[in-house]
């Protein structure tokens, strides 16, 4: 058979079957991948400097950063996971001072999985972090997720993949970076 999708030399009779395989894998990689109904909260609290450094590092999941005008930072979100093991292996280090956090997301590697659900456990961990306005955003960054800054004044250095980048009332040197 020759030609492409929806030509005539492809057999009528073939056509409602690969468009049922297609849905079919489809609605079962979406289903496999959308289902993380382990949930926990996390927040964390601390004085900040005025001009303090923000490293941020996730992997699946979104990124939200608003500017504050009080000296101290919030980090706080959710991590989902299809499995109660699997929430429980999500590596989430928040390591805060007075003038630097370092934040950052590890999922591990299953040990048995379909090749097409990808060796990382099934998690996600979404952040909403709140910064004195003068703070600057050294490096954040998320894979498959959305990173969304407002209301920054200090120097901002984001990037996603699989993700988009919105910036928004910010002030201060931007670097932005999206891939897909």
């Amino acid at each position: 058979v020759r030609g492409y999708w929806g030509s005539p030399q492809l057999p009528n009779l073939m056509k409602p079957h690969l468009l049922s395989a297609l849905a079919l894998a489809l609605v079962t990689t979406v289903s496999v991948r959308a289902d993380y109904s382990f949930k926990e909260s996390f927040d964390k609290t601390g004085s900040f400097n005025p001009t303090g450094t923000v490293v941020l590092e996730n992997v699946n999941g979104s990124v939200e950063i608003r500017g504050s005008d009080k000296n101290e930072i919030s980090i706080s979100g959710e991590k989902s996971a299809a499995t109660e093991e699997e929430l429980k292996a999500i590596d989430l280090t928040v390591d805060l001072s007075a003038d630097r956090a370092v934040v950052r997301v590890k999922l591990p590697k299953r040990e048995h999985h379909w090749w097409w659900s990808g060796d990382q456990i099934r998690a996600s961990v979404s952040f909403v972090v709140t910064v004195p306005s003068g703070a600057r955003l050294e490096d954040i960054k998320t894979v498959n997720g959305k990173v969304d800054i407002a209301g920054t004044r200090g120097s901002v250095s984001a990037n996603t993949v699989n993700g988009s980048v919105k910036v928004s009332d910010v002030g201060g040197r931007v670097h932005l970076q999206t891939v897909n």
